[in-house]
């Protein structure tokens, strides 16, 4: 590049002209690109996500006969994937031709600029060969520079699919200024603790004491609220009201 305009900067400018008009599809590609490969990573994790619940469900799908409505549901989620793959293939496969017409374009305005300062004799015939030379020189690179924008939106794509995961605030979070918790030394209390899941209340003011050493036996119906007392002891739930000491 520092050559071709040490050896014309007029017609490097005339070369280069139509950067700014490649900018302009070269960000509508990219845009779109960064869109579509976003949308395939989604399509392609909710289809994982269903082969996994109907393998793993697999007795219970034969046992309804739902054969048929998991297929379906399985061709619709594939037709969506192949239908996003395939503008993601578009895409890609007309950005080059159409950078390479903007190439032409303005390799073609050159040689029409040179060959008037040619006539004039402005410029020595052997001179512009040597610019044309280092062109066709440069020509290779910036191609390949378009190719690496493709796996850049690609990739860019896949990364704010992982730091949505990485970068998500956990709604359970100690208080300002809390205290680390000290060694297990007597006992685990309930003390009046409250839940619920959303609306729906399923512990109602709880007291329960476990010494240290001992076992204890969580006994009723299903739903009663066994599972969900278990969980709030590793604080995988906040309480409602009350405290676990």
């Amino acid at each position: 590049l520092v050559m071709l305009f040490y050896l014309d900067y007029k017609l490097s400018l005339i070369a280069f002209v139509v950067l700014p008009v490649a900018a302009i599809p070269i960000y509508r590609f990219s845009r779109d690109l960064k869109k579509v490969t976003m949308g395939a990573q989604v399509a392609l994790g909710d289809m994982a996500g269903l082969l996994s619940e109907t393998i793993q469900g697999t007795q219970i799908v034969q046992a309804f006969g739902m054969e048929g409505y998991e297929q379906e549901r399985f061709a619709v989620g594939n037709r969506r994937y192949l239908a996003i793959m395939l503008r993601s293939f578009f895409i890609r496969a007309i950005q080059s031709p159409v950078m390479e017409l903007l190439g032409v374009g303005g390799l073609a305005l050159t040689i029409w600029y040179a060959a008037h300062r040619i006539q004039t004799g402005d410029l020595q015939p052997e001179h512009f060969i040597s610019f044309f030379a280092t062109v066709m020189m440069l020509y290779m690179p910036i191609k390949n520079l378009g190719k690496m924008n493709q796996f850049y939106q690609s990739g860019v794509a896949g990364a704010e699919r992982v730091f949505e995961y990485l970068d998500a605030v956990p709604t359970i979070r100690d208080a300002p200024g809390a205290r680390a918790i000290p060694p297990f030394a007597n006992a685990i209390r309930f003390e009046g603790v409250r839940f619920a899941y959303r609306d729906v209340e399923v512990i109602k003011g709880i007291d329960l004491e476990i010494p240290k050493g001992k076992t204890v036996a969580l006994v009723g119906e299903s739903g009663a609220g066994k599972t969900t007392l278990a969980t709030l002891l590793p604080r995988f739930h906040d309480v409602r009201a009350g405290r676990i000491t």
